[in-house]
């Protein structure tokens, strides 16, 4: 909870077949945030730093949103509207 009230600009993934998801940050991460910049995003049926992997044909939707979510927050950090 800590990190979420003291940092900006983070995306906290996790997968949800992801063994160390349990030890990450709350899913109201974004809440807790001072500008609503660290962001947690729970991958249905992904496994650990799934995201974080090439992409690949056989990707779930899922997988699929998340990377699309990911790429949102960045460019806007970065003024890439």
């Amino acid at each position: 909870v800590q990190i979420s009230q003291n940092a900006r600009n983070i995306i906290f993934s996790d997968g949800e077949k992801d063994p160390w998801r349990v030890g990450g940050v709350p899913e109201n991460a974004q809440e807790l945030s001072p500008d609503n910049s660290v962001i947690h995003i729970l991958i249905e049926g992904a496994a650990h730093h799934q995201d974080l992997r090439s992409s690949d044909q056989r990707d779930s939707e899922a997988l699929r949103k998340a990377r699309r979510i990911e790429l949102e927050h960045i460019k806007k950090w970065l003024g890439y509207h």
